[in-house]
């Protein structure tokens, strides 16, 4: 309606002005047609319109123009202030606003243009956006813009080239599409996203190498409900571990594992009331039932949007075994009889044991940082020279040391080298053994051993003596005894008559066989106790003979190295060597299963040489070793009350060799 009364008015005016210029019309006609009377009456008859009808229309179509024109000013006034809010609101936005056409090119850009792309936003309106968007990315924003309403509630991102050279990403959405004037425009508003985007990427990243470092990691990980304990993610190590599968272990209860729930429980509270990394240590129990030893750290994450703990565990049952065991060792180095230094490679103490500083009747605190050569008595410091530690590894040697009251006392001394990972030589740790008391053993042994040899020596010598009496008073006695006795049979047989019976001539023949039997056997018990050669002719020929008489009694054939005149020793080492021929005669005969054998004798560089030898059985080296024997034993203790040495070597099925060296002026 108010439209319609506006039209009305309007069209009232329109008529009244129509009017008034018809009248001057005719005025200024008739002013050259007629002259001045129709001018006149023109005049006249305006007025009078004017004046009776036409003069109130003008005015209220006066008044309805101011108020319209009141209207209009108000209008534009305010259409000037939301123009002004426009503008500052795209020229204070921090996106980029702009207007393109739909070939591409900006009609309008906002001045945050430079601040984004780092280009002047007037320099770049009229040209194209395929100057600065990625030549991948070109042709899906033409298509975008092509389509008109492509971008309209939704966004494409682009990559564009900064001023210095880089690529960055747009977030693009278009407010509306309109036209205006003879070009249709879209208003696009993009948004730099590319920290956004670095930000996405790092965090996807980021999440990979959280699940590669949980699932890859070596220690078990277990995630977990602080409520219940369920779990509700482990990775591979902690299947492992506790020996469950995955699909297992999740959903269950860490209480099952647990050997004290109560306390596991209160470890739980812990790290939800510390907030924090909280570390501990318990016994868990694996699937099998067995224990190990734990060391855990739990601490509060987000999982999924609930609260739960992540507990990294590392087995440290080994660890604890072998904290236990170097417990036990260095114990067992503290209560050690022996004494037990580690020194440095420059000789520098770091560490005594208590038996070694009772050794030195020192404090531990005063030996510490000592150079070890330096505890040792003045006339040993230095003989090592310089201290070369691979000369140390595995020695085992006798030294000496200095008490603090300057007592001199032996030591056993084993040194072994310590290694670091490089395997470079860097300290030395030294065992060492006060001996004082053994030593003290010791010569009382050798002492003893010496009166044991010289107490043999001597009852050797009187065995020998003994039988040489024996040998004496059979042959005086009991060989003239019986020399006589076939004598008197002799010259019983050759008086008996002619006529006698025959049987007492036969037996008067047997007496005489069994008496000579009877002699034979008094001279070989007679040369086996003590033979005449040796006296009268020497160790040779006595040898000589005793291995004759061992092949006719055996039937064992030796072959005899012995050059006359070579052999001249003395009566004790002729017994000595003559009965160690004997004993391996006897032992070859017994045990060999020989078929051949050898003895050589001879004298060189002042020591007399013996070797007795068989191409028997062989005897091993347990046997030869042994103390089983006792014709060994003795040959061992006749060459050792000599000052000499034996030697005892076979192999089965190749003979036996008994060499025997013993120094010539050794004997007395």
């Amino acid at each position: 309606m108010r439209e319609a009364g506006r039209l009305g008015v309007g069209w009232l005016a329109v008529a009244a002005f129509l009017a008034v210029g018809v009248l001057g019309a005719l005025i200024l006609a008739g002013d050259r047609i007629h002259g001045g009377w129709l001018a006149a009456a023109a005049a006249a008859a305006g007025a009078g319109v004017a004046a009776t009808g036409w003069g109130v229309q003008i005015r209220r179509v006066r008044r309805e123009l101011e108020r319209q024109g009141s209207a209009l000013d108000r209008i534009e006034a305010e259409l000037a202030a939301s123009e002004q809010r426009y503008r500052s609101l795209v020229e204070n936005l921090q996106d980029v606003v702009c207007e393109i056409d739909p070939a591409g090119v900006f009609l309008y850009l906002s001045p945050n243009f430079k601040t984004v792309v780092g280009r002047e936003a007037g320099s770049w309106v009229g040209r194209n956006l395929a100057e600065i968007i990625h030549p991948a990315d070109h042709e899906r924003a033409m298509t975008a813009l092509r389509d008109g309403t492509a971008l309209i509630g939704g966004r494409v991102a682009l990559r564009f080239r900064h001023a210095d050279g880089h690529w960055g990403w747009l977030e693009a959405y278009a407010g509306q599409c309109r036209s205006q004037g003879p070009k249709d425009r879209t208003v696009v508003i993009c948004r730099d996203v590319t920290e956004l985007r670095r930000a996405h990427e790092e965090l996807r990243r980021s999440e990979h190498n959280y699940h590669g470092l949980f699932e890859h990691a070596l220690d078990p990980i277990v995630v977990f409900r602080p409520d219940d304990q369920v779990v509700l993610e482990v990775n591979r190590r902690a299947c492992e571990v506790y020996g469950f599968e995955a699909s297992e272990f999740v959903g269950l209860s860490l209480e099952s594992i647990a050997t004290d729930i109560p306390r596991a429980k209160e470890h739980v509270n812990l790290t939800l009331a510390k907030g924090e990394d909280y570390f501990f240590e318990t016994v868990q129990r694996r699937r099998d039932g067995s224990e190990i030893v734990v060391e855990a750290s739990a601490s509060v994450v987000d999982y999924n949007g609930e609260v739960a703990i992540l507990s990294i565990i590392r087995d440290v049952t080994e660890r604890k075994r072998a904290e236990e065991a170097t417990r036990l060792l260095q114990q067992a180095v503290e209560l050690a009889p022996i004494g037990v230094t580690l020194s440095d490679s420059a000789g520098r103490i770091m560490y005594v044991n208590p038996a070694q500083a009772r050794m030195y009747g020192r404090p531990i605190e005063d030996l510490r940082g000592k150079v070890v050569s330096d505890l040792g008595p003045p006339q040993l410091r230095g003989e090592e020279g310089p201290r070369n530690l691979s000369n140390w590894n595995g020695r085992t040697r006798e030294s000496l040391n200095v008490r603090a009251d300057g007592t001199v006392f032996p030591v056993s001394l084993t040194s072994i080298v310590v290694h670091n990972d490089s395997r470079e030589p860097v300290g030395v740790v030294a065992m060492a053994e006060d001996i004082t008391e053994r030593r003290l053993a010791e010569e009382a042994l050798r002492k003893s051993r010496e009166e044991l040899r010289a107490l043999a020596r001597h009852l050797q010598r009187v065995r020998e003596e003994e039988r040489a009496r024996i040998a004496r008073d059979i042959h005086d006695e009991l060989g003239q005894g019986l020399t006589c006795l076939r004598m008197d049979l002799a010259w019983l047989g050759g008086h008996l008559p002619r006529r006698a019976a025959t049987d007492l001539l036969g037996k008067i023949k047997s007496m005489t066989a069994v008496l000579d039997d009877n002699v034979a056997v008094l001279q070989r018990l007679i040369k086996e106790l003590r033979p005449p050669l040796l006296d009268d002719l020497g160790l040779g020929p006595a040898i000589e003979w005793l291995t004759k008489d061992f092949e006719a009694r055996t039937g064992i054939k030796f072959k005899l190295d012995i050059r006359e005149g070579d052999v001249q020793v003395g009566h004790e080492m002729a017994t000595a060597v003559f009965r160690i021929v004997q004993e391996s005669l006897t032992n070859i005969a017994k045990h060999s299963g020989a078929t051949a054998g050898r003895v050589s004798l001879k004298l060189t560089a002042g020591s007399l040489i013996l070797e007795v030898s068989d191409n028997g059985k062989g005897i091993g080296e347990i046997e030869a070793g042994g103390q089983v024997s006792f014709g060994l034993v003795g040959i061992r203790e006749r060459v050792a009350a000599l000052g000499g040495n034996v030697m005892i070597k076979g192999r089965r099925g190749s003979g036996t060799v008994v060499g025997v060296e013993i120094p010539v002026g050794r004997e007395g």
